[in-house]
């Protein structure tokens, strides 16, 4: 049966590490990350900030990071495309995606990776688990849950929320790779791509919230 695991990756040689080190007010909240080729990975992310000129030095300083572009600004936050070379997360994410597991979203805070994650079986959690201790990375698991029936009341999301999510879903946001962008799901909607962002990742939360028990396994 599948399961949501929620965990911790600590490690000083995470990628970012040293940027989140002389940037520590910064919140990074990943949207995705993409494996370029055997020595670049790219992320893409939402950055809440008290100084993004401060963020961004540590960006140009950090020497994991090759390129970074600004996708979509507003005074709260900003939308990134990072570029990392030879980082030290590659090999986990490679493992991450033969496993069979599928992110459910994470946030860098305080030098630390707060993940989680749907994994197809105990035995594909073990083994990423004893990847992350191969590679000398800190995993702690914080919970880990059943997913719930698909009959789940999901009556909590505001008709907006919803709406989003199945414009999202129908048009191929979600698909690997995708076929609808954030630009497109903006234009459709008629909102800024920040508002859409928010909409969607709360809309998330509580569909994930939703789907796990209380009680851990």
């Amino acid at each position: 049966m599948s399961l949501i695991a929620e965990f911790h990756l600590r490690d000083s040689r995470l990628p970012l590490s040293d940027t989140i080190a002389a940037a520590p007010q910064a919140t990074i909240e990943v949207d995705r990350m993409m494996i370029v080729d055997r020595d670049h990975l790219a992320i893409i992310c939402w950055v809440e900030a008290a100084s993004f000129e401060m963020f961004e030095t540590a960006l140009e300083k950090d020497e994991t990071v090759v390129t970074h572009s600004i996708l979509e600004a507003s005074p709260e936050q900003r939308h990134y495309h990072i570029q990392l070379e030879k980082p030290m997360l590659l090999p986990l994410k490679v493992a991450f995606d033969e496993f069979g597991a599928v992110p459910g979203g994470t946030i860098i805070l305080n030098g630390q990776w707060n993940s989680r994650a749907y994994f197809p079986n105990r035995d594909t959690l073990r083994q990423f688990r004893n990847a992350c201790h191969e590679y000398g990375v800190s995993f702690q698991l914080k919970s880990l849950y059943e997913p719930k029936s698909k009959s789940d009341d999901l009556s909590g999301l505001t008709s907006k929320q919803r709406e989003t999510l199945e414009i999202a879903y129908k048009h191929g946001y979600f698909d690997i790779p995708r076929q609808m962008t954030l630009d497109d799901l903006s234009e459709q909607l008629g909102i800024s791509k920040p508002s859409v962002s928010k909409r969607l990742r709360r809309a998330q939360q509580y569909v994930i919230g939703n789907a796990v028990n209380g009680d851990s396994i």
